[in-house]
C-alpha cells in the first residue's frame, strides 16, 4: 500500500493551531499545579492524628478510589452544572 499524507490543510491555519496548543499547555500545567496542590493538602489531612480532620479526607479519597471514572465523568458533566443552577 502507498500512503500519501496530505497536510496541505495545516497551511492558513498554523496560528489557530498554536494558540490551541499554548492554551492545552497553560490548562495542562495549571490543572497539574491545583490537582498537586490539593492532592498533597488532602494527603496531609488523610494522614492526621486528628479524627475530625482525617475522617473526611479518608473517605472523600474512597469515595473517588472507588467510583469508575466514567461515572465520575457523567456526574460532573450532567449533574454538577444543573446543582449550581438551583444554588443561584
Amino acid at each position: 500500500m502507498n500512503y500519501h499524507f496530505d497536510f496541505s490543510f495545516l497551511e492558513g491555519n498554523i496560528g489557530q493551531l498554536l494558540s490551541g496548543l499554548r492554551v492545552t499547555l497553560e490548562l495542562a500545567i495549571a490543572s497539574n499545579a491545583i490537582g498537586l496542590t490539593f492532592g498533597f493538602l488532602l494527603c496531609l489531612l488523610a494522614m492526621s492524628r486528628l479524627v475530625l480532620l482525617r475522617w473526611p479526607a479518608q473517605l472523600f479519597i474512597e469515595f473517588f478510589r472507588c467510583t469508575p471514572a466514567l461515572l465520575q465523568i457523567v456526574w460532573f458533566f450532567y449533574c454538577h452544572p444543573d446543582a449550581l443552577r438551583r444554588v443561584h
